[in-house]
């Protein structure tokens, strides 16, 4: 039987209903619910139940046994195709990310943009979800890398590569923000705010502060950095959220970086799993997306200094 339909089988018990699945496979329900009465003909067995009034699948016996072996199953088959791709050169086959829904187009904007551009047979798939979800799909094998804050409950268990600095920054309307100094911003400057924070401000709010009501209003805490911008977008709610220096935010936001406050991001790959072919030539590629940003941001300062150099000595 052709794996697809196996693939098909996995992707919605990962989603958990029908409509959900179809969706994400861009296929119709009908074909969906064709292809899992072709599978449990196959078998001869239930392998999905839904439970009566709700509209989420439940795993038989049998279905529990058959998602395992499916996973194997296209496991081997992606890593064949590794292999295969390795043997003649070719990078092809799937890359898998976790990462969080506020990195997601940033990161395709700036990597993987240019690397289907460099490698066109090779597919992506990102699965977006909240740090414990990344950290349990990397261990898992449902993810190749993550793209993620370096506060994982496990860190033994991975390797932290291109380990970046991320500034935790108040984002929020211009008027909003006009009473915090655009240098040297600290908690204390966001006194009687009312803020939204992602999970990752959260936990170093409860660090650095304790009770963050003594000293501002904590409106909602988000699971993701893209629901806390959100609130932003009220005009009278700052959000709070680890962002990259060139990090951009909508038209009409401004921002402030507290000094001082800083987390840190990487490319993580489990240590239990060796990296495929594509992955490694992946990394490999955005060591150079690094590298051509560095030298970048080199040559603007330095053309910067040459400027002002230039006018200084025509001002005398």
């Amino acid at each position: 039987m052709d794996t697809e339909y196996y693939r098909n089988f996995m992707a919605m018990v990962d989603a958990g209903n029908m409509t959900n699945a179809a969706e994400y496979l861009h296929i119709t329900q009908p074909t969906l619910s064709k292809q899992l009465q072709l599978l449990e003909k196959r078998f001869e067995t239930k392998l999905v139940v839904v439970a009566r009034g709700r509209r989420r699948l439940h795993l038989t016996e049998a279905g529990e046994i058959f998602y395992q072996r499916a996973k194997e199953i296209c496991a081997l088959e992606d890593l064949a195709d590794d292999e295969m791709a390795t043997a003649t050169q070719e990078v092809r086959g799937t890359l898998r990310f976790s990462i969080s829904p506020g990195r997601s187009p940033r990161f395709i904007q700036r990597v993987l943009a240019g690397f289907h551009k460099e490698y066109p047979h090779v597919r992506f798939e990102l699965k977006e979800g909240i740090t414990s979800v990344q950290q349990e799909d990397l261990l898992a094998g449902e993810t190749d890398l993550g793209v993620c804050h370096t506060m994982f409950a496990q860190p033994e268990q991975f390797e932290f590569l291109f380990t970046s600095a991320e500034s935790l920054t108040v984002v929020g309307a211009k008027d909003l923000l006009r009473q915090v100094p655009k240098q040297g911003a600290s908690f204390a400057d966001l006194r009687g705010m009312a803020i939204a924070a992602s999970g990752s401000a959260a936990a170093i709010l409860r660090q650095e502060i304790g009770d963050v009501q003594t000293l501002f209003q904590l409106v909602a805490v988000c699971t993701t950095k893209a629901s806390a911008l959100a609130w932003a977008r009220t005009e009278n709610i700052a959000a709070l959220i680890p962002a990259e220096a060139e990090e951009e935010f909508w038209p009409g936001l401004d921002s402030r970086r507290l000094s001082g406050i800083m987390l840190k991001k990487a490319i993580v790959r489990p240590r239990n799993r060796p990296l495929s072919h594509t992955a490694q030539v992946f990394l490999h590629y955005y060591a150079s997306v690094l590298a051509a940003e560095k030298k970048a941001e080199e040559t603007a300062a330095s053309a910067l200094a040459n400027a002002v150099s230039t006018s200084v000595r025509e001002s005398v």
